[in-house]
């Protein structure tokens, strides 16, 4: 009964600076590994707070494996400096208990972990590493959120450049526009100016709405007259005019999970054997065919006996007597070229 409660003493003692360093050592590495190297893809991509939940979420139980070990090592050295420092491993010692007799509760805790770590790195990590991976990549492919600023030429939205002189207090009210239309491909050609608009998005969020007012737009044309090319300036004047932008290429695209699954991070242990016998397999029959096709331009000998002075081109190359005579020399010819 004795010997349970300084069991269960010596596992009480090991949890909770266990937990504590567990939890402290993966919020560290969790900072460094994924919040400080791929912060600037983070930023500005107007990205919703559950993606970026989701991402850090499979990063932090990515991160949990890792850090196992240093927990252990930390609590074990903590939980026993307290008992030690409390007097109460030298009255265990001094009641006959030896060193590996009250370390055992511990091993066997210690041994429980290590198993519960290899299934859950086998069976749920490359799951999340998949998860992880795949919504990273998405992210870092997300073009930057709309961000239209005062005085600056924006063009994030394909096919314009906008800019806006002033911006309205309410973000909606915009002053001084100018747009210029590269959707025809031929540049600068087709202007849009306005004293005054408004910005609005529809409910869904797949399309800004810009009504202009008070302006004029021009666009260059070409027209051919007579074998003369011409480009005449079409100007019109207008009170209102609404121009609507897609806004679908700022959204959060998913790219099929499928397309990751080559990585050896996204594998389990059987899988892993069947790429190692796949890429085996793969590798003899290049080294096959590379052995032909190289046959022409080296010479390899099987039998050490054959490098004598008096060698002739003949005995050297070994090949098959059938072969042209002309093919024999070249191939010899080769070999020694290479080996000079």
């Amino acid at each position: 009964m004795l010997l349970k409660r300084l069991h269960s003493l010596t596992i009480k003692t090991f949890l909770p600076p266990f937990i504590i360093t567990l939890f402290v050592s993966v919020f560290l590495f969790f900072l460094v590994e994924i919040v400080i190297t791929y912060l600037d893809d983070f930023i500005g991509k107007g990205l919703k707070t559950t993606d970026l939940l989701k991402l850090f979420a499979y990063a932090w139980i990515a991160i949990i494996p890792q850090c196992i070990p240093l927990a252990v090592l930390l609590a074990s050295i903590m939980s026993f400096g307290n008992l030690a420092e409390n007097y109460e491993l030298a009255a265990m010692k001094s009641s006959g208990l030896s060193l590996l007799r009250i370390m055992k509760p511990m091993l066997v805790v210690i041994l429980m972990l290590a198993g519960l770590t290899f299934l859950f790195n086998n069976f749920i990590l490359p799951v999340v590493h998949l998860k992880f991976t795949s919504l990273l990549y998405d992210i870092r492919q997300q073009k930057p959120a709309l961000s239209i600023r005062e005085g600056v030429f924006y063009n994030g939205i394909e096919g314009y450049s906008i800019k806006v002189g002033e911006k309205g207090k309410d973000g909606k009210t915009i002053r001084k526009v100018m747009i210029y239309d590269h959707t025809g491909g031929m540049g600068n050609r087709k202007v849009v100016m306005a004293e005054s608009g408004k910005m609005e998005s529809t409910d869904d969020q797949k399309f800004l709405i810009l009504t202009l007012f008070n302006g004029t737009s021009y666009e260059e044309q070409n027209k051919n007259k007579g074998g003369i090319d011409t480009h005449p300036l079409m100007r019109n004047a207008f009170k209102e005019y609404i121009i609507r932008f897609d806004l679908s290429q700022f959204k959060l695209n998913r790219t099929n999970e499928d397309l990751f699954k080559g990585g050896h991070q996204m594998m389990n242990l059987s899988q892993l054997n069947e790429a190692v016998d796949s890429l085996t397999q793969d590798y003899d029959k290049k080294e096959k065919l590379s052995t032909v096709h190289m046959q022409p331009y080296f010479l390899m000998f099987c039998d050490s006996s054959r490098f004598d002075k008096g060698i002739t081109t003949a005995t050297a190359i070994g090949l098959n007597d059938s072969m042209p005579s002309f093919l024999i020399t070249q191939v010899f010819d080769n070999a020694m070229n290479q080996a000079r």
